[in-house]
């Protein structure tokens, strides 16, 4: 009922969060250090271009989340908030919010490096042993990813909401999050699979067209490479903007839900009901 603030917020944080991550793709691989560090016997150059793209729309979904945290708030009230409303309750603690978030990105990227580098260490042992780390290692990487969802995706909403600072922030999410691990890290995976699901049927076609529209332009191989990592950039930028805004607002409602259970807070959603739009905490 509210697409054009949403999905202008969506964008621009999307635009901040991805081409940034896009870009260190390209300076990283345009060194010889990845080669150098022989990181291509566990992941290819377009599997880590991949991941630094998945992490750069985690990251802004995150981001997201905490933005839409207000109007989501707002939202189970019936009221509509405009974009420059959305901004005025986020401006005050943007940056906490990019800092907190980024927190939660390092919290899963440095394990998954720590992996990596290990899987590349061992990459001249018998097969066995190679086999048995990567199990052991994807298992401990499911574990942790898993703990950091359930206990720290609520942090946005809670900095937002609740005016806390970083710390106290994840502090709330833990509480939040204490006696309810599987409700909370699961309802959030559920609607994360949904949304890969949705993302998917959106981005594969819309790949696969502009990869069409640059065949009559008979470009080299070079330029055609770097096309088709245009068009996939795009398609991920559309794809994501459809879905990102679901999933945030989807985790945004988890958190209320979290506070009704625990606190009675759909109590003070009924007091904020004839107050001004804002109100809400």
């Amino acid at each position: 009922r509210n697409p054009g603030p949403v999905l202008g917020l969506t964008l621009l944080v999307l635009g901040i969060g991805v081409v940034p991550a896009v870009l260190l793709s390209g300076v990283a691989l345009a060194g010889n250090w990845y080669s150098a560090l022989d990181l291509g016997a566990v992941l290819s150059t377009s599997e880590f271009s991949s991941v630094l793209l998945v992490l750069g729309i985690l990251f802004a979904t995150l981001v997201v989340t905490g933005m839409l945290a207000q109007a989501v708030a707002e939202a189970t009230l019936g009221r509509r908030l405009d974009l420059g409303q959305i901004w005025t309750a986020v401006r005050p603690r943007l940056l906490r919010l990019v800092g907190l978030q980024a927190l939660v990105i390092l919290l899963v990227a440095i394990p998954t490096a720590l992996v990596v580098l290990a899987l590349v260490l061992l990459q001249n042992s018998p097969g066995l042993l190679i086999f048995v780390a990567a199990l052991l290692g994807l298992g401990a990487l499911v574990v942790w990813t898993s703990l950091v969802v359930a206990r720290t995706v609520l942090a946005g909403p809670a900095l937002l909401l609740e005016r806390k600072t970083i710390r106290d922030s994840f502090r709330r999410a833990w509480a939040l999050s204490r006696g309810s691990f599987w409700r909370v890290g699961g309802t959030t995976v559920l609607v994360s699979v949904l949304a890969s699901i949705v993302f998917l049927a959106i981005d594969l076609p819309l790949t696969l067209i502009l990869n069409l529209l640059t065949l009559p332009l008979n470009l080299s191989a070079t330029s055609g490479q770097a096309a088709t990592s245009l068009a996939l950039n795009i398609a991920t930028l559309v794809s994501s903007a459809v879905v990102v805004p679901v999933l945030a607002s989807a985790i945004c409602l988890l958190y209320l839900d979290q506070r009704m259970r625990k606190e009675g807070f759909d109590l003070v959603l009924l007091r904020a009901a004839s107050s001004r739009p804002g109100a809400v905490r």
